[in-house]
């Protein structure tokens, strides 16, 4: 199939029709949402089915909505399937809520930024559980000052310094990632100190390359330039699930971060019987490992990169083993 036969016949995101009310003190305290959302399937069930959960979800937002009665209708018609383009539902539930507060602001005479601002979860409220069923504890915030990101942002926007007026919107967004089961990752090490570090999810053009590099780079102590990554190698890890839904900073990001660190261990380790240094003394930075506080500037005898160190201790231990 042709590009065009590709996305006139495969998964498309098809238009939702959403109803909501909601509803608030006269102060502008959030008390309830409620609403209808009609999601067009196409001619046959495909993955969009599942979408309904996603859009409703992303409905709640960073505010603190105290009760929340969604009716949610799946409807076949004659197009092809829906699925999951381009956020897969997130921005449509994002945009519902996003919607009707504005329509409640001006309803009680009160700015955007300030009705908001007085909804917003609090950072002593986290871990914040908002009672949304999903995974085995319901759907929880474990982190986030969404009242400080607000007042960033208001800071930034600023005013027009030529007097011209200008329209400003504000819209907040809690986005759900990181679905699936975690990602494999590799490190390698070679004698001249070159890192290969492997990793699974398979990138098309998002840049999983640079991502992984520059994680693995702040946790091993490791220049980057030093670092090649290569994705989806089955020789050298296990095969992985695939690129989307904002899933892969999340789930390649921390197995690169976990592989990162559990080499630094082993590398200070087997740098503490090198050096005869205890390990809590040592530090790698920029592939180097030193004993804290031991000379180091120019002029001075520099620490052995941590590579030859590792050589070193490989010799050792064929010795021993001989």
């Amino acid at each position: 199939a042709t590009r065009s036969e590709d996305g006139a016949t495969t998964a498309q995101g098809h238009g939702s029709v959403i109803e909501l009310v909601v509803a608030s003190d006269r102060e502008g305290k959030l008390r309830g949402l409620r609403g209808r959302l009609i999601h067009d399937l196409g001619a046959y069930s495909g993955s969009g089915a599942g979408q309904p959960d996603l859009i409703v979800s992303h409905m709640l937002s960073a505010y603190v909505l105290p009760a929340m009665e969604v009716e949610a209708q799946l409807v076949y018609t004659n197009t092809v399937p829906t699925g999951f383009i381009r956020g897969g539902g997130r921005p449509l539930g994002n945009y519902g809520i996003e919607r009707v507060l504005d329509r409640l602001a001006v309803a009680l005479k009160m700015s955007p930024a300030e009705l908001r601002r007085r909804n917003l979860i609090q950072p002593e409220q986290i871990p914040f559980t908002t009672g949304y069923p999903a995974g085995r504890r319901g759907l929880v915030y474990d982190s986030g000052d969404y009242p400080r990101l607000l007042e960033l942002t208001l800071e930034k926007l600023g005013q027009a310094s030529d007097g011209r007026l200008v329209g400003v919107g504000i819209a907040c967004c809690v986005e759900s990632t990181g679905f699936g089961r975690g990602e494999p990752a590799r490190i390698r090490i070679q004698k001249d100190g070159t890192a290969f570090l492997y990793v699974g999810s398979t990138p098309q053009g998002q840049g999983h390359q640079t991502m992984a590099a520059q994680v693995a780079a702040d946790r091993l102590g490791w220049p980057f330039e030093k670092i090649h990554v290569t994705a989806a190698d089955t020789s050298q890890v296990p095969p992985a699930e695939l690129t989307a839904g904002s899933r892969s900073a999340v789930q390649v990001g921390n197995a690169t971060a976990r592989a990162a660190t559990a080499l630094r261990k082993k590398l200070l380790e087997r740098a503490g019987e090198v050096l005869e240094a205890d390990v809590a003394d040592l530090v790698l930075e920029d592939g180097v490992i030193a004993v804290r506080g031991a000379p180091g500037g120019p002029g001075e005898l520099r620490p052995p990169p941590a590579a030859d160190l590792l050589q070193r201790v490989s010799r050792r231990h064929r010795r021993r083993r001989s």
